[in-house]
């Protein structure tokens, strides 16, 4: 992935493709939490492969794209879909043409404001998480810190852990906010991300971790909201346990 969905973190994809095209190794990389959002160019990345969604930059659902180098060493696709031979007989099937028209209007834009689109980003989630952090205490980010390591997260992204609040609390809690929850209880135990998993940050951290993301239609006010509600929940479930 050349940003990881859930704590953000943006990969050095440029230096794995170079370790790839030396050992003549194939490189293809999920770049849908990066297109859009990051500057990102296929020739020098070094990739073969690349693959997208429209909807990670408000483009339609449905539709993606996947990019295949044209020169040297020339790639063998097998289809997915057999049949009438569309798409020089790599997928069969009549083309999404508004949701392909709305792909490419839609990445014009996203490209076009993308500087203007990551400084307010980063304003937005940088005050989220002064706001959080200022309030409650044992607050731990999960990836690189948004105020000391920000060119190696995405602008829009915060992951961070509340000690001693579960995210699947956390969650039941506050339901007018959507955000999404990196720990999930299950019928044998609680479990958790397998990204925090690999990052090795402990079950405590990786039982309370939520994420949290801005956009291009987030308010201060509503930023603003979140800090409170979040703040006012966890102080209470962190009463109800440490009581």
């Amino acid at each position: 992935m050349a940003a990881n969905n859930e704590t953000g973190v943006i990969q050095d994809i440029e230096a794995i493709g170079s370790i790839c095209k030396k050992h003549s190794v194939l490189f293809h990389t999920d770049a849908t939490q990066a297109v859009g959002k990051i500057p990102f160019d296929v020739v020098k990345s070094n990739v073969d492969l690349c693959s997208f969604t429209a909807h990670k930059f408000y483009g339609p659902k449905g539709v993606g794209c996947l990019y295949r180098k044209k020169t040297s060493p020339k790639i063998e696709m097998v289809p997915q879909i057999d049949g009438g031979g569309h798409e020089f007989g790599l997928r069969s099937g009549t083309l999404n043409v508004p949701g392909i028209v709305g792909l490419s209007s839609a990445l014009q834009l996203a490209v076009g404001n993308l500087n203007q689109e990551i400084s307010e980003t980063a304003r937005l989630r940088d005050t989220l998480y002064n706001g959080l952090s200022q309030q409650v205490g044992d607050v731990v980010v999960n990836g690189p810190h948004p105020l000391l390591d920000s060119c190696h997260r995405l602008s829009a992204n915060l992951n961070i852990s509340f000690l001693g609040a579960p995210s699947s609390v956390l969650m039941m809690g506050i339901k007018d906010i959507a955000f999404s929850a990196a720990a999930a209880c299950g019928t044998t135990g609680a479990a958790y991300s397998h990204v925090l998993k690999a990052m090795n940050v402990g079950n405590e951290r990786g039982e309370t971790a939520i994420r949290l993301s801005v956009g291009s239609y987030t308010t201060d006010e509503e930023v603003e909201y979140t800090i409170e509600r979040i703040v006012q929940e966890v102080q209470s479930i962190r009463k109800q346990v440490y009581n």
